[in-house]
């Protein structure tokens, strides 16, 4: 047999190897009677691996979050830019609130260090806000996402247990 003949046999083989090997996994064309059963569980089986899958990229998300915190309790964008976006600007508030709420949304409780810090520094901020002048006071946007962290935080702890069992 010439070198062309066999690698055509060879290629023919493998290719029937893997649909013999392939097909006890396509449901309905193994057995029919089954596909109704298989397709179920397939579906179950999809919605766990997604659960999965989201519930991985919500604590990387939440991770990458975290290490950006700064010692004072606020946070930046790039661990490489120690000053971050708003280096000296009332928007500093708001970025730490929408990164609290993020934590706090993401399951960080507070007894972890992350969250007491982000409390911490927002406080310390919006004291000294309120005492400014109307520019440099923090929006209603940034107040919102403090509440909302607060709300999440406080108020919403036993619901998150609730909405992950569905």
């Amino acid at each position: 047999m010439d070198m062309p003949a066999l690698f055509h046999s060879l290629r023919l083989g493998v290719s029937w190897l893997a649909l013999a090997l392939l097909l006890p996994l396509l449901p309905g064309l193994a057995d029919p009677a089954r596909a109704g059963d298989d397709d179920a569980l397939d579906r179950k089986k999809a919605a766990l691996l997604l659960k999965v899958q989201i519930n991985r990229a919500i604590k990387t998300g939440a991770r990458w979050v975290a290490e950006r915190q700064r010692p004072d309790g606020s946070f930046r964008l790039s661990k490489s830019n120690p000053t971050g976006p708003f280096p000296q600007s009332q928007h500093r508030f708001g970025f730490a609130a929408l990164c609290f709420y993020t934590l706090a949304d993401c399951g960080y409780g507070p007894e972890r260090e992350e969250i007491k810090k982000a409390l911490s520094y927002l406080r310390k901020r919006y004291r000294q806000q309120m005492k400014g002048d109307y520019w440099t006071q923090a929006s209603s946007y940034s107040l919102s996402l403090l509440v909302l962290g607060l709300h999440t935080l406080y108020v919403t702890p036993g619901k998150r247990e609730a909405l992950d069992e569905r």
